[in-house]
């Protein structure tokens, strides 16, 4: 009965521990897209809100029945135990901390009451039994378990316990009712048997329960975050977490991914990260510029980065027209074509259409597009005009938002300007020159803002529920940016 309680706190602290947990899964790219670092001091604060929540409740909990077989005084006797349930908890003090084999968890000084109904039949003729109320005390309660976190057969996270020491420091036993006042006579015989098989079976029974509960609520996490129709986001694990004497750290594949094939991942690999160098607040969380640039594959992939630019589509007060005899001023072969008819543009994305370079300086993007300009003839037919390489210049604000109780990176472009070079025509030569300042003002009116109006949404980290930031800071590094942030946890 008392190991079942004691089982429950280590779930629970080790589970905590490891809230940012996700399946894992072996990949080809040695680096990182996300990484994520729970230091000590985080560890120590999921301690802090944990202890409360886990002993209300374990004061409200029940177990199951149990019984056995005693010798006392009175002759070798079957008792059974029944109703039992909670009176009091007492989890004294804990700890836990990461080590460079695991994640430590201590207690010491706990105590739990428990209530129960007991009975119990002599053996031998007469066969005398009785029944009546126990109270039973088990104090001085001291463990110390260290947790590994690794991978099973299956290329899965799993835990297992390598250390565990530790027991109960004294167990009590009071009957009440039937002839109870004989039976607290020797009650300390019956106590001293019961603590010395609970302190032989502690470990066991903790061990298993962490092993075979823990690994349940492990194996049921999943490893991608749904974002819409087009993407999602993999935040498998790349390898087994990384425990120093400071933090727990995990290296994820991060990075976007089609919806309609979310096994994929992009054909560039992810630049290195740092590893942690400072471990003053409670989380630390790195995006690789690798997981930005996956992005625009993922959507570019999924067919969501294709724009029809129809006439309707421009300003009134656009100083050129979708029109052959507007745009013919600029490139005249259009007007060889068609002297007046209107054109429609399509801008579709390359296969990696992003190219975010992440330093100490900030963000500075790159999104590539393929420019199909077409003119609509007379008999509503399309006119394959020539094609343009749009190389969209500009300085992105990074940023950190939360929203339903999810924390989000979102972002703004301003646009810087744009790079053009002909990929084909079918009328002759296109200069550039003279594209060049209708084309950045093309950009800055319509192509960014539309850009912006999908990222500025941003994405979700992958946090568990209640969980939000508190005082966070970006800081820009070469090819990554770091979040650096205390935490605050709602259960």
């Amino acid at each position: 009965t008392i190991t079942m309680v004691l089982s429950r706190v280590w779930i629970c602290f080790a589970l905590c521990a490891m809230s940012i947990g996700t399946h894992a899964r072996p990949f080809a790219s040695a680096n990182p897209g996300f990484k994520v670092v729970l230091t000590n001091l985080g560890m120590e604060y999921a301690r802090e809100v944990e202890i409360p929540v886990l002993q209300k409740e374990l004061a409200s909990l029940t177990v199951p029945d149990i019984s056995g077989k005693a010798h006392t005084p009175i002759g070798s006797i079957d008792y059974g135990l029944s109703g039992i349930h909670a009176t009091s908890v007492d989890l004294g003090s804990s700890g836990v901390e990461a080590q460079p084999d695991g994640i430590q968890i201590t207690l010491s000084g706990a105590s739990i009451g428990l209530g129960a109904k007991w009975k119990y039949r002599e053996h031998s003729f007469p066969h005398i039994s009785d029944h009546g109320s126990a109270d039973i005390t088990a104090s001085s309660i001291g463990l110390n378990l260290v947790i590994a976190i690794g991978l099973n057969a299956q290329q899965e996270l799993s835990i297992s316990v390598p250390t565990c020491s530790g027991g109960v420091g004294s167990l009590k036993v009071k009957f009440h009712g039937g002839a109870s006042w004989l039976y607290n006579l020797f009650s300390s015989t019956i106590a001293s048997s019961v603590k010395k098989s609970l302190n032989s079976e502690l470990c066991k029974a903790i061990v298993s329960a962490l092993e075979t509960d823990g690994n349940k609520v492990l194996a049921s996490i999943p490893t991608t975050v749904q974002l819409d129709s087009y993407a999602d986001i993999n935040f498998a694990f790349l390898q087994a977490p990384v425990t120093t004497t400071a933090y727990l750290m995990t290296d994820h594949v991060g990075s976007f991914v089609p919806a309609a094939d979310n096994t994929s991942l992009p054909p560039f690999p992810a630049g290195p990260i740092p590893q942690p160098a400072n471990t003053t607040r409670m989380f630390y969380v790195f995006l690789n510029e690798y997981l930005v640039n996956s992005a625009g594959w993922a959507y570019a992939k999924a067919g969501a980065l294709t724009f029809l630019i129809t006439p309707a589509d421009v300003p009134s007060d656009f100083p050129v027209k979708l029109n052959t005899a507007s745009l013919g001023a600029l490139v005249p072969g259009l007007k060889k074509v068609c002297a007046n008819c209107s054109m429609q543009l399509n801008l579709t994305a390359i296969a990696d259409p992003v190219n975010m370079t992440l330093s100490g300086r900030g963000a500075d993007v790159v999104v590539t597009f393929l420019l199909q300009s077409y003119v609509v003839l007379p008999n509503s037919t399309l006119f394959h005009a020539f094609d343009l390489s749009v190389g969209v210049h500009g300085a992105a604000a990074i940023a950190l938002q939360s929203r339903n109780g999810s924390e989000y990176i979102a972002a703004n472009i301003t646009f810087l300007n744009v790079q053009l070079a002909v990929a084909g025509t079918a009328i002759g030569p296109v200069a550039i020159k003279p594209l060049q300042a209708t084309m950045n003002l093309l950009c800055k009116t319509l192509i960014v803002p539309g850009l912006n109006k999908h990222i500025e949404k941003g994405f979700p980290l992958p946090t568990i529920a209640g969980l939000s930031f508190v005082n966070p800071q970006l800081v820009f590094g070469q090819g990554y940016l770091r979040i650096d942030t205390n935490i605050s946890y709602t259960p």
